[in-house]
């Protein structure tokens, strides 16, 4: 196997196991809180979520290109992000802590404005390693990268049972699970990079200003996108209430499930391509598309068949109405799989703005659908918003790569017969190694 399928079955495999655990936690969770339970903390941590996202200014972005790249070291972009995390965090945490009467009494309203003060702790953890894991990432160190991912989810689920569990915390130690396993992370990540270079803030005024110039058109995409993934979760709690919230995150983590094979490919294609190149990236990215496109459509089919018993076996019959909107999900989270490899390969190229305007277009489609669907059909409408807006995205992104890679439609979205000679070698190559080849004649 090349490198490249190396690392990406790498991070797809880590995010599976991270999904698990996830999911576990997600199960914990829903049978313990119930829920209401569970839709107030999916708004408590919501808040903080968001807001230490748009807190990254694209630094975050512009560091994976300039490390992918080399065009700067490891310890001017780590002091450089150190500086700017610790100036933000002076300046956001209060103003968080100022905003929390009015944010309780609008976007999450029927949450306690103790538990958003509780988790306003992960507003800065979440600033934090929001710049230090694309360190890992941009220095091509996907194993570690990895590990930060999966390190999360262990350490959260072990706080899960025993705050929530063990001491019947509930919200409130679902909510600190959350913080802790945040803060060892960060601990890890930071232990990591010291043994490279010096851990301290260091202010680079020429290093800011061009990794703003480049990251802003990511961030804004990032930003306008975490609206369109999450615009719908405030309006769901505006119109139906704190429970519906609960209600249509199990069928959102569900569906969510699908990016695991888009988001490991994507996550290894951005630094990849800014270190190849465009003429390469041509020739590659279209393969890498086509086939994860295909991946993510046969297992959307198989989670469609199974996601109904797995809902109520799991969740019990109290989550029965996540079924529907985890179905009415599909279409959009498999379109959107196109983009995400794609918008990947522009961003590689230097061309982050490109993310920023499909996302922005397509954010237009979720207020609007979501304004006129919620009040009508409830968390079902949120799921056929969310599609509408997820496949506007994708023939956006589409429009973008095309003209500017040269590549036509068929070949980034259509399997072709080398890719299916591929499958056949793989294929032969798994059954000699478990002893199968004979047995199934499978031809070489």
């Amino acid at each position: 196997m090349s490198t490249f399928t190396l690392d990406a079955l790498s991070t797809f495999i880590t995010q599976v196991c991270a999904f698990g655990l996830a999911f576990l936690i997600s199960m914990i969770t829903a049978r313990v809180l119930g829920p209401s339970g569970k839709g107030t903390v999916a708004l408590a941590v919501l808040v903080p979520t968001f807001a230490s996202l748009f807190l990254r200014f694209g630094i975050d972005i512009a560091n994976v290109y300039f490390l992918g790249s080399r065009k700067h070291n490891l310890q001017a972009i780590l002091g450089n992000s150190l500086m700017v995390v610790t100036a933000t965090n002076l300046v956001a945490v209060p103003l968080y802590i100022i905003s929390i009467p009015l944010i309780s009494n609008t976007i999450a309203a029927g949450v306690k404005p103790s538990l958003l003060l509780l988790a306003g702790l992960l507003l800065p953890l979440n600033v934090l390693g929001g710049h230090l894991s694309p360190i890992f990432l941009g220095l091509q160190r996907v194993k570690k990268y990895n590990f930060i991912t999966l390190w999360g989810k262990v350490t959260a689920l072990l706080f899960i049972v025993v705050l929530v569990v063990v001491l019947s915390l509930d919200v409130v130690g679902t909510i600190c699970a959350s913080i802790l396993a945040s803060a060892l992370v960060v601990s890890w990540a930071l232990k990591e990079l010291s043994k490279d270079v010096s851990v301290r803030p260091i202010l680079n005024p020429g290093l800011l200003k061009e990794s703003v110039s480049l990251g802003f058109r990511g961030y804004l995409g990032n930003v306008v996108q975490f609206f369109n993934y999450r615009l719908d979760t405030f309006v769901v709690n505006y119109f139906i209430g704190v429970a519906n919230v609960g209600l249509y995150s199990i069928a959102v983590t569900g569906a969510e499930l699908l990016w695991y094979i888009p988001q490991a490919v994507a996550t290894i294609l951005f630094p990849r391509t800014a270190a190849i190149g465009a003429e390469e990236a041509k020739l590659f990215t279209p393969k890498v598309c086509r086939n994860t496109f295909l991946f993510t459509l046969m297992a959307a089919l198989g989670l469609s068949v199974v996601g109904k018993p797995l809902i109520l076996f799991i969740y019990g019959e109290a989550y029965a109405p996540s079924v529907m909107p985890l179905w009415l999900l599909m279409p959009g989270v498999v379109a959107l799989s196109i983009s995400k490899v794609l918008t990947s390969d522009l961003a590689g190229r230097g061309l982050l703005q490109y993310g920023a305007y499909s996302s922005a277009i397509s954010l237009v489609a979720t207020v609007v659908c979501d304004l006129l669907l919620i009040p009508r059909w409830g968390i079902a409408g949120a799921a056929v918003a969310s599609s509408i807006s997820y496949c506007i995205t994708t023939f956006v992104v589409l429009f973008f790569y095309v003209r500017i890679s040269g590549n036509g439609l068929a070949i980034v979205l259509i399997p072709r017969k080398e890719d299916m000679i591929i499958y056949r070698r793989y294929c032969s190559s798994l059954a000699r190694r478990l002893g199968m080849a004979k047995v199934y004649h499978i031809p070489e």
